[in-house]
């Protein structure tokens, strides 16, 4: 769906705010879907990415691709094999000094920036598999980055704001409370579709058509 699809569905369908004038603009409604589209992206990991960045002689850290929130894998490019993630471990003071092909990285993805040991003694490509919030805030003619099956997703968080945002009198705090439980509920089932295709199905969780546990 573009934007302006959205905006009409939510305006029309939802917000019953056909009318004018309006009581909200569409430039305060196009920023709320985009606001809804970085909170699935950033809960979901849905936007997936490949980037490089090239190392530098005795150099460990890089800046990350603007908008990154998570490191999927990183491996030299000369090296099929992933680099192993230390973000939430210890590395041993004797690697953090040591020089040669970098073999594991650590990542801060709030300041934008990842570390790689052992630190580089040539200049290489690294490949990186990132999760990133949608390059671009949606606009009439555009279309939402995240799969199209969760544009009207969005439309349940802009509503749950939005009618927060316009209640004068108290009349849509019940309105926007249930469009907020709808988001979540949305969402939590969406982090839940992408884990299981991401890691598989769990053998002792397949059921066979009876709906038996095999």
């Amino acid at each position: 769906m573009t934007g302006q699809e959205l905006l009409d569905y939510l305006r029309t369908d939802i917000l019953k705010d056909a009318a004018e004038p309006y009581r909200w603009s569409d430039a305060l409604i196009l920023r709320m879907l985009s606001e809804a589209e970085s909170r699935f992206a950033r809960a979901t990991y849905a936007l997936l990415d490949s980037a490089t960045i090239t190392t530098e002689i005795g150099e460990p850290e890089y800046a990350l691709p603007v908008g990154t929130i998570f490191v999927a894998s990183a491996a030299v490019s000369t090296n099929s094999r992933d680099m192993e993630n230390y973000t939430r471990r210890f590395i041993p003071t004797n690697l953090t000094t040591a020089t040669g092909e970098p073999s594991m990285f650590i990542c801060d993805e709030r300041s934008g920036y990842i570390r790689v040991y052992p630190v580089p003694e040539a200049v290489i490509t690294i490949n990186l598999r990132v999760a990133r919030l949608p390059t671009d805030v949606l606009a009439t003619y555009s279309t939402p980055e995240i799969p199209e099956e969760y544009h009207l997703d969005l439309a349940e968080y802009a509503a749950y704001r939005l009618l927060l945002s316009n209640d004068v009198d108290g009349q849509n705090v019940g309105a926007s409370a249930r469009h907020e439980a709808d988001w979540y509920k949305r969402l939590s089932d969406a982090k839940r579709e992408y884990f299981r295709i991401r890691s598989g199905a769990n053998p002792r969780a397949v059921r066979s058509w009876t709906f038996q546990r095999n």
